[in-house]
This record gives structure tokens, sequence and C-alpha cells, in this order.
């Protein structure tokens, strides 16, 4: 009943037997137990013979027998529960005594969650809900809404979107009617991470303004670190804030994270952050929560800390045009991440890497594999993410009229539907370069992409300077895109080269200089090079 490991003490403290060790003593001369080394414990010789002894038992007795061994236990270690909490869980299950398996195995799935055994958490954390659930399958309560906060946080950390939607949709009436309790917000926020992960953006940031809500009347730590963290995220997405006000609640927001005494949540704050800063352009601002990322990593030998760190990382320096280095930090997460998710994120870098430094058929390759697998699982929004770079690869590969139509297709879609301005406006400024090289003629296309292309050249090449100038300055009024930032110095560049090639050199070299001064702010040194070459030729 105790397990094929035993303890002398523990065998005559719930029997009535007087004589236990006379009783072990034969056993084992019958060879069936052998004391361990020179404890005071014991161990059945063959597990076959001790599960045959168990099966042999009645249910009653059977019952009551794991009944009392629960409660010597749970007595002995009444300041250490959580360290026989698995043991506990083991014998009230077997006693039929719900309330009390449920307890242990809630507090089983929550220790190995602690220690990222996500596989062993869910198990403990499914069998509790099973058990609590017996007697009511629509039963919602606090303890109900704990044991599904846990599952659904392994669900995140495992990236199992499709997964935390099933589970938590159908429930969503019953959780709301718990009113104000810190379950309540953490549930809807993760939740709306997973709407969010599906391109579903518009009902994410629902989620997480009405999840900051709740927590903002409780004033629960770790509901406001979940909550922040998911009104951070899908303010990049959905009406992005301003950077003042932005600023002021990312400091809040993180020091909550810290209070909230869960390390999944400091990294998950810091990683928001560094995204919401990278989409403004200010890379210089992001990186340095990127590499604070890192350094939790490194502190913590948290392999996802630093698989995490490393794709941001990557995706700041391809930003800034440091291709080398975005391959060198994509390919060291690929082998470094422990998530599915980040590694595949360091594919989506080393691709767009791969692509950007002319390697166009390994680029290609790896986005294509990225993107089938990222909607394999259901990841529409990292798939989302490879869209504009196959569209440059078209263009690169000389499929000029499907490239221009993939990435047209592609601001239509995403501004429209999706309402994330900021993915459009990128590609607008990939657009714009393509027609800015169309005009300017200096790398002459083979005769085979000439005859190819030869119709859409014909009209292309006419409406190239009106078409690039548009793009830009569409993309220049996104107040999302920091007038310091990485994304403006682009920009301001490519209108400069534009605005020189049609004779407007005043406004050309304003722009160029504007361009040059976000460029060092933001430490872009490829991009500071070409904007001197081109102010020097003027």
């Amino acid at each position: 009943m105790i397990g094929r490991r035993f303890p002398l003490d523990l065998l005559a403290a719930v029997t009535p037997s007087t004589d236990v060790a006379a009783r072990l003593a034969a056993m084992e001369a019958l060879d069936l137990i052998r004391r361990v080394s020179s404890s005071e414990e014991f161990t059945f010789k063959h597990a076959l013979g001790r599960d045959a002894l168990y099966a042999s038992l009645l249910s009653g007795p059977r019952q009551a027998l794991h009944l009392a061994i629960a409660r010597e236990i749970e007595a002995r270690n009444a300041g250490r529960l959580s360290e026989v909490a698995d043991t506990l869980a083991h014998h009230y299950a077997r006693a039929d005594h719900k309330r009390k398996a449920v307890e242990y195995l809630a507090l089983v799935g929550r220790k190995s969650l602690g220690i990222y055994s996500l596989e062993e958490a869910e198990h403990s954390l499914r069998n509790a809900l099973t058990i609590a659930r017996s007697e009511g399958s629509e039963r919602m309560d606090r303890e109900i809404a704990t044991i599904m906060v846990d599952l659904a946080v392994v669900y995140y950390l495992q990236f199992r979107s499709a997964e935390t939607i099933t589970f938590i949709e159908p429930e969503l009436v019953r959780i709301n009617k718990l009113g104000d309790a810190e379950q309540v917000p953490i549930l809807l926020d993760l939740y709306g991470v997973a709407l969010f992960t599906g391109c579903r953006f518009r009902e994410a940031k629902r989620m997480a303004d009405k999840a900051l809500a709740i927590a903002e009347r409780l004033g629960n730590a770790r509901a406001l670190a979940h909550a922040r963290a998911g009104v951070i995220m899908m303010s990049i997405y959905i009406d992005p804030t301003p950077l003042g006000d932005f600023e002021r609640f990312a400091r809040q927001a993180y020091v909550e994270a810290e209070q909230a005494e869960t390390g999944y949540m400091v990294v998950r704050m810091t990683m928001v952050i560094a995204m919401n800063y990278l989409h403004r352009g200010l890379t210089r601002e992001g990186r340095r929560w990127a590499h604070q990322l890192m350094k939790f990593g490194r502190d913590r030998e948290d392999r996802r800390s630093l698989g995490m760190g490393l794709w941001l990382l990557g995706w700041f320096e391809t930003v800034t045009g440091e291709y080398e280095a975005a391959l060198a930090h994509g390919e060291e997460c690929i082998a470094t991440a422990l998530a599915p998710y980040d590694r595949y994120q360091g594919q989506l870098i080393s691709g767009i890497a791969k692509l950007l430094l002319g390697r166009v058929a390994e680029g290609v390759a790896m986005l294509d594999g990225h993107r089938a697998h990222a909607i394999a699982n259901g990841w529409q929004y990292a798939a989302l993410a490879a869209q504009a770079p196959l569209g440059v690869a078209l263009l690169l590969g000389g499929d000029l009229r499907n490239g221009v139509w993939v990435l047209e297709a592609l601001i239509d879609r995403v501004e429209a539907e999706l309402g994330y301005r900021a993915y459009a406006d990128w590609t607008r400024i990939f657009l714009a370069e393509f027609y800015i090289a169309l005009l300017q003629g200096e790398k002459k296309p083979s005769l085979r992409v000439v005859l190819k292309n030869l119709l859409f050249l014909a009209t292309a090449k006419r409406a190239a300077a009106k078409r690039a100038e548009a793009l830009l300055r569409c993309a220049m009024e996104n107040p999302q895109f920091s007038e310091h930032g990485a994304f403006r110095a682009r920009i301001d560049f490519n209108l400069g080269i534009l605005l020189k090639a049609l004779g407007r050199k005043e406004l050309a070299l304003a722009h160029l200089r504007h361009g040059r001064d976000a460029a060092l702010m933001q430490e872009m040194p490829p991009l500071v090079a070409k904007i001197d070459v081109a102010i020097a030729s003027m």
C-alpha cells in the first residue's frame, strides 16, 4: 500500500499489528523484501510481487489503508507538504478522498511548473481538474479557476495556442461569473495571447483591456503583471500607445512582473517591452531590453530566456541592416532555444538574413519551412512574419509582377483585416525600395528577367517614382514610428535617394540629413555609410 519502498516506522503507524518487525523478518527470509542498506526502510525485491499482493486486496480495505497512510504522511510533514505532495496526491486519490487529492495534485502541478517540468505539470493538473469536476462537469469556482490558470500557463510556455483557445473559450461565461477574482484576468490574458498568436488581434485587445480593468480593481501583483503584459503586447498591433505613455506604463509593469514572483512573467514582460520598442524603430532602447533578457537567462541558466533574447537581437540587427550579425544570432537561437516557438523565430531570422545577404535560395527554403510549420501549429502570427520577406524573395528572384502583387495584397490584408499598420508600412518600405531600384536601373536585370516581365516593366517603370514616393510618405505618417527611429531613418534615406534622382536636391538633402541623425541615434552603421555616400555625391 505504501509503495515498493516503505519505511518501518510508517508501516508500524498504520497497521494494528504489534509484531511488525517479526513479520518483516519472515518476509526477508522468504526473499520477498530486503532492507535498504543499513536504514530503517525496506523494498520489495520484485515489483511484480508487490503488485500482485496489492491487487489481492479488496477495494474497501484498500481505500481505508490509503487514507490512513495519507493522513500519517501529512501529519509527519506538516511544515513541508510541497515535498511530499506527489505521494499525498497518490494516496488520497486511491482513497477516493477527492478534495484532498485535488489539493495535492494541483500542488504537484504547480511545483512541476515552477521548475519547467511541463509534461509532469500538465499530467498532474489535468488529473486534478478531472477529479475536481467528476461530480459536475461545469463546476467553476476559485479552486477550478486556479487549476485552469496553471494549466493555461503550461500551454503558454509550450506555445500551444490552439489548445489554449479550445481549453478556455467554452469556459468564458463561467469564468466571467467569478467576478473580480485573481484568476479571471490571468485566464483572460492567456486567452488573449492565444488569440493574438492566431492573428485575432482585435479580439485579443478586448481581452487585454478587460483583464487590465479587473486586475486594477484587484490590485493583485500577479494579475496586474499578466494584464499589463497583454496590454503592452496588443498596443504594438492595435491603437499604439504614445511613446511617453508606453514608457511610464512599461516601467510600472516590469516592477509588477518582478513582484509576481513568477520567472516566466519577467521573461514575457521583458520580451513585450523589447518588441514594442522594435515596432517604433527604437533599436537602441530595445536592444537594452534584449540584452537584459540574455543576462536573466545566463544568471538563471534558463535556455528559454536565452533563446528569446537571441531572436530579439536578430530582429534588431535585421532592422538596422546588420545582416551577418542577425544570421549569427538566428543560428545560435536555433541551437540554443528550449521552446519550439523560439527555435522557429530563430529560423525566421536566419531565413530573412540569408535572403538579404543574397543567399536567396537558402533563405526561401528556410522561410517556406518556417511558414509551413507555423501554420501547422496554429502560429498564424509567426507565419505572417514570413510573408513580406517571401514577397521580397520573388522580386529578388526576378518574378517582379508576382512579387509586387504579393506585397500589395499583404499591405491591404494586414491593414484592413488585422489592423496591423506597422507591418503594412514595413511592407510599403520594401515595395518603395523595389520601385526606386527599378527607377535607378543601377543593376540591370538579365534578359530572362526582362522577357518574363516585359509588360510589367513597361508600365511599372513609368509610375515607379510616383508610386515609391506615395508609399514612403504613407509610411512616414505612421505615428508609431519614432521620428528618431530606424524606420524613419530608412524612409528618409529612400526619399532622399528618390528626390535626388528627380532633381529635387534641396529637399533630398534635408531628408538625407534627418535620416543620418536618426540612423546615428539608433546605431545603424550600414545605413549611415550609405547616407554619407549619397550626401557626398551631391
